[in-house]
């Protein structure tokens, strides 16, 4: 939330006719609402030119044509935005008619402005411990969430790429393969040594007993 104060306020009747435009604006609160931005929709077409160039002198108010809208906003191309675009300065509010403004405070201002700037507080194994990370749009947290979870992500217009800074240093886990090395090394050694020992028990047999038995030639195919 920013900060904001009586003397940080634009009066719109005070620079254009109201029978100009129609202001739109959640009815409950016609004629006491205070907001960083509003859009503005001409009486008729023949106003459309009128009312932006008058709006467009107005100081700490940027006026936008619904074409002209920054792409930053990601706003332009909604059938439901009006001609006429208008967004105060940081700070800054605007209203239709002067009234007293009891708030100290509002939402809605550009995001490069710091005080719309959240916080993000994560804790967990996966994260980095004592890390303070340069700041990252709200819209990389789903893909940061889906790769802890193994969830796959829907489309989206996050990245990952852009918060891997805030997680550890992913280490692979040779645990399992070194206990399959050592098994399969233990039953090699086994098999060797029981090889070995047939080998040698066997031809101290022989040995023994002083001749090698031939088993001579087979007469399986004598005619």
């Amino acid at each position: 939330m920013a900060g904001i104060n009586n003397s940080q306020i634009i009066v719109l009747d005070e620079h254009v006719p109201s029978d100009w435009y129609t202001l739109i604006v959640d009815p409950r609160r016609v004629g006491h609402a205070f907001q960083p931005f509003f859009h503005v929709l001409p009486k008729n077409e023949s106003m459309l030119d009128k009312a932006y160039q008058r709006l467009k002198e107005i100081p700490h108010l940027h006026t936008y044509l619904k074409d002209e809208i920054p792409e930053e906003f990601h706003y332009k191309h909604n059938r439901r935005v009006m001609p006429i675009f208008i967004v105060a300065d940081d700070h800054w509010v605007i209203t239709q008619n002067r009234s007293h403004m009891d708030s100290l405070g509002n939402h809605g201002f550009s995001n490069k402005c710091p005080d719309m700037h959240p916080f993000f507080l994560a804790q967990g194994p996966v994260f980095k411990e004592n890390f303070v990370s340069e700041p990252f749009e709200n819209v990389n947290i789903y893909p940061l969430m889906c790769h802890i979870l193994g969830v796959e992500p829907a489309s989206n217009n996050g990245s990952l790429g852009a918060v891997k800074q805030l997680l550890k240093e992913q280490k692979q886990n040779f645990t399992v393969l070194i206990v399959l090395c050592i098994i399969s090394f233990l039953a090699f050694m086994l098999m060797s040594y029981g090889i070995v020992s047939f080998c040698v028990k066997n031809h101290c047999r022989m040995r023994q007993y002083g001749h090698i038995y031939d088993l001579g030639t087979s007469d399986l195919y004598d005619l």
